[in-house]
């Protein structure tokens, strides 16, 4: 598989609300490191139980794919992009999808659903937030 040049990948940020049980995760983990891995995409799923957030990145082409596939998927409630635009290098490296499980933050995710308008910076430091503190417990 040829990997993108940096100039040409995007990150997409997004957030859904899910009822989507341990084993659907399971499920969709595995189906998704598959044709990640065979489209260039990397990136990282968040769980809450109520919610899911996921960051990609890869080509326009591979996330549009790979969104439509997504927001197809019954498992998906409403959902929100909060952060989409061009990226000079990976930060999922080798990853064709990682998952965070973070109960505790399925407020802030919700808030982020359901905000009126989130400026990038403020979806960016609550991704930022979520991953780190989800890790430092």
């Amino acid at each position: 598989m040829l990997l993108p040049k940096p100039h040409h990948l995007r990150r997409l940020f997004y957030v859904s609300h899910t009822h989507a049980t341990p084993v659907d995760v399971e499920r969709i983990l595995y189906r998704a490191r598959c044709r990640n891995a065979l489209h260039g995409v990397t990136g990282m799923l968040i769980y809450t139980g109520g919610h899911f957030a996921q960051v990609l990145e890869g080509t326009l082409e591979a996330l549009a794919r790979t969104m439509s596939a997504i927001t197809t998927d019954p498992r998906h409630g409403r959902m929100r992009r909060l952060v989409e635009g061009g990226i000079g290098q990976r930060s999922f490296e080798g990853r064709s999808m990682a998952l965070l499980e973070a109960p505790r933050a399925d407020r802030l995710l919700r808030d982020l659903l359901d905000a009126p308008a989130v400026p990038r910076e403020h979806a960016e430091r609550a991704l930022r937030q979520v991953m780190f503190e989800t890790a430092a417990n």
